[in-house]
């Protein structure tokens, strides 16, 4: 029988050393820190898994590396890249602009062209139109050059993933009071205030459907008094069809008149 148990124990041993094997797995397109979390949970307890760069280590049985080069397979793909574009200003103001569109995704080689359009009243303006494999669409104003002044179209591109910020804007000078230089002198204190305007987003797309983390914000001059700055912002989550413009907040002013 002691050759029987011998031969059980090298067969434990065996399969004690294959469970404790480390395979370096190589990723083309995504980086370890976004596949590790996902793959992670799917693990046992006798498993281990980090990476770096573009490199997984995982130390598994044989059947759960199968696996998990399923799950890689199936992740490791091309992060899409998109175009988002950011209006705010009135609901007036984007009917006057003539604008539709405003997202795109890319994924590789993207046609461009850029045209130019307008209207019977003589208002000059400009049309984006682009095409790819996983989307199409176009970008249409038709505008005078104050109304893009007071109300521009933000524009940037972001991976799918990743958060994007853009801020656009200027210092402004305001009288802050008067400052006592020595006696006898006088002389104005100005300082200056930051009025700018942009956006926080963090894309994720589903097929044709694209989920936005969005905080916008839009600081400006109040007219009643120097030195005030308006300021308007918003956070929230979305989602929509590619190409469509979303909503995403608004204020309501009701005038009164005598």
């Amino acid at each position: 029988m002691k050759p029987v148990y011998k031969l059980l124990g090298l067969m434990l041993l065996i399969s004690s050393v294959q469970a404790g094997s480390i395979t370096t797995i190589n990723l083309t397109n995504r980086q370890a820190s976004e596949i590790i979390p996902i793959i992670k949970p799917m693990l046992g307890s006798e498993d281990a898994i980090t990476g770096q760069g573009y490199k997984i280590f995982l130390r598994s049985s044989a059947q759960t590396l199968t696996q998990v080069k399923e799950m890689i397979d199936a992740l490791d793909i091309a992060a899409k890249t998109l175009q988002i574009s950011v209006f705010q200003g009135s609901t007036g103001g984007l009917s006057a602009l003539g604008i539709s569109g405003g997202i795109r995704v890319e994924s590789g080689n993207a046609g461009v062209a850029i045209g130019s359009s307008g209207n019977d009243n003589g208002d000059s303006g400009g049309s984006i139109t682009y095409s790819t494999g996983n989307g199409s669409g176009n970008i249409n104003s038709t505008t005078t050059r104050m109304r893009l002044e007071d109300n521009p179209i933000h524009q940037i591109r972001v991976t799918e993933g990743r958060e994007a910020y853009i801020e656009t804007g200027e210092q402004i000078p305001y009288f802050s009071g008067t400052s006592w230089i020595a006696p006898g002198t006088v002389t104005g204190g100005i300082e200056y205030k930051d009025v700018t305007t942009g956006f926080y987003v963090l894309p994720r797309i589903q097929g044709d459907n694209v989920t936005l983390q969005v905080s916008p914000f839009k600081n400006s001059q109040a007219n009643s008094r120097a030195g005030n700055i308006e300021t308007q912002n918003a956070n929230t989550t979305l989602s929509g069809r590619i190409g469509e413009w979303l909503l995403i907040g608004g204020v309501t002013e009701q005038l009164k008149r005598s």
